[in-house]
């Protein structure tokens, strides 16, 4: 069974909350408890974080795979880490030609299991912290 887990993006301050620093999370009052059980820091609304749920997957470093991240595959790829159709997928942005004129199409692939992740799978960064790996 997968292990559940989260982390979040605080909009505010710019910056990523990671799992083992999220005490509780209440998804009625929709909020984060940040800190620890012995130094509660402070109360996060849903309005002012991006949760990101853990995959269950791990990059051929062993990283632990979250929603949001940017992996590069075994072939150079960047592709971002989304949940669609009811599964993890790479979403990835694909240069195309069409009688002569350019454009980009958005492409989606399934992750798969860890069993053949080690072979390139890469995390390089987030969508929130590293914008710029999946512009343009």
């Amino acid at each position: 069974m997968r292990e559940i887990k989260f982390r979040a993006w605080d909009k505010s301050n710019e910056e990523m909350i990671n799992f083992d620093e999220i005490e509780g999370i209440n998804f009625e009052g929709e909020f984060l408890y940040i800190g620890t059980s012995k130094n509660l820091e402070c109360i996060l609304g849903f309005e002012f974080a991006e949760l990101m749920q853990y995959t269950g997957l791990k990059d051929k470093h062993g990283k632990e795979i979250y929603e949001g991240d940017l992996c590069k595959s075994y072939n150079g790829y960047i592709q971002e880490v989304v949940w669609k159709d009811n599964s993890w997928m790479y979403k990835m942005k694909v240069n195309k030609k069409y009688q002569g004129e350019a454009y980009v199409e958005i492409v989606y692939s399934s992750m798969g299991d860890t069993s053949h992740r080690n072979f390139g799978d890469e995390i390089i960064g987030n969508i929130y912290e590293n914008p710029e790996l999946v512009e343009g």
